[in-house]
């Protein structure tokens, strides 16, 4: 809006000090022709950089620019504003004998209208030639599909930020692929923060019912999948922290998912399981390491964060969660068999005294959840018992 208030300084000194301009009919000339020149000289000469950018990078660009109603409004503008100046021009140039010219002083004002509007026009493209910029404007438009209620963009957003990350794994841009995984857990909570608060995310699922289709579920786990996937190109590519950031985006994204519908928790938990694996069987060891310390953080903090899980049925999610502790530690054993065994214990005896909790104590599953972790503890004992009477040189071979 600067220019457009210089214009208007300016025009209102030349009302108030008139002055005899005799170019007034070539100002209203050039007006009407310059920015209609500019943008369209301006958005032939970004085509090409906008496709390579979508081609590359950033998928569904071109759709999504389609889409930015922003940026249509303000080229609009533009060209109705040219075609303004052509008769504000017309009319000056008639010299009707107003003093000061009125024709001029509005082309002065409109002219410093359309220096701001082409300036966002100009910005805005350009905006669109960074990923970083282009991931923020998913996220923000996200956020509202969410409040719509739009399934459907809420996953073409999805799927649009995961292949960003996935497209610059590729190109080993970790920090865009980064950037994009978070984008993907913020997404992911306040989806399910509308979900709970929402009554139109709610709504008709009777109907859903009849088609096992429950549209919050079915999103949940596209996101969740498409995390997996971004988790899968990582461990190919060994960029070991970007796998360790997914199972901490899955972390958050369980215990959003216990305070929605705590039966939700077992997908994102099941997941973490099932990237460590992976990672370890690709020698990327400290993933599985990492998830041995984030499970029992999660187990901690799902009580933490929710006050309704008393009279809930939790043992589902908890059994998924102890499973793939377990499958993670046989998996780090199977590569390593001379590790230490109390490494693989150590979640099981956090995981006990955090079961010793009276929230854990005083609930219906509790008793059932730490037997089996109790079961799982004694394996590993055994396991220990049984390597303590081997040779130590033939548990290395």
């Amino acid at each position: 809006m600067i220019a457009t208030l210089i214009s208007v300084v300016f025009a209102l000194i030349l009302y108030f000090i008139p002055s005899d301009i005799p170019y007034v009919w070539p100002l209203a000339h050039l007006l009407f022709v310059t920015p209609i020149l500019a943008v369209t000289l301006f958005l032939g000469f970004t085509a090409a950089p906008l496709a390579e950018t979508e081609r590359r990078s950033v998928p569904r660009l071109i759709d999504r620019i389609s889409k930015d109603n922003s940026l249509k409004l303000n080229i609009l503008l533009v060209l109705l504003s040219s075609i303004v100046a052509l008769f504000l021009g017309a009319f000056s140039f008639q010299k009707i004998g107003l003093v000061p010219d009125f024709g001029l002083l509005g082309l002065i004002i409109l002219s410093g209208f359309v220096i701001d509007r082409l300036k966002f026009v100009f910005y805005r493209v350009f905006d669109y030639l960074n990923p970083y910029k282009v991931i923020n404007f998913y996220a923000e438009q996200t956020q509202k599909y969410i409040q719509e209620d739009n399934i459907e963009e809420i996953i073409s957003s999805i799927d649009s930020i995961s292949e960003m990350a996935n497209n610059s794994i590729r190109k080993y841009n970790s920090t865009l692929a980064s950037e994009s995984i978070g984008q993907l857990k913020t997404v992911g909570v306040n989806f399910l923060k509308a979900a709970k608060s929402l009554p139109n995310l709610n709504k008709d699922l009777s109907a859903y019912e009849t088609t096992h289709a429950d549209r919050v579920s079915f999103t949940f786990l596209t996101l969740i999948k498409r995390l997996e996937t971004i988790a899968d190109f990582s461990i190919k590519n060994n960029i070991e922290p970007l796998v360790n950031q997914v199972n901490s985006a899955l972390g958050r994204l369980s215990i959003s998912a216990a305070k929605y519908d705590i039966s939700l928790s077992t997908i994102p938990l099941q997941t973490i399981g099932v990237i460590s694996q992976k990672a370890v069987q690709h020698g990327l060891k400290e993933v599985g390491f990492r998830s041995l310390v984030l499970l029992p953080e999660i187990a901690k903090a799902i009580p933490e964060n929710n006050n309704d899980l008393a009279f809930q049925e939790i043992k589902t999610s908890y059994t998924a969660l102890l499973q793939s502790i377990d499958s993670i530690d046989k998996e780090l054993f199977r590569t390593d068999k001379t590790m230490d065994i109390g490494i693989l214990k150590e979640p099981f005896l956090r995981l006990n005294q955090l079961f010793d909790d009276p929230f854990f104590v005083k609930h219906q599953d509790g008793s059932s959840i730490k037997s089996m972790s109790n079961q799982y503890l004694d394996e590993y004992r055994t396991l220990e018992a049984v390597l303590s009477t081997i040779p130590q040189n033939i548990t290395s071979s």
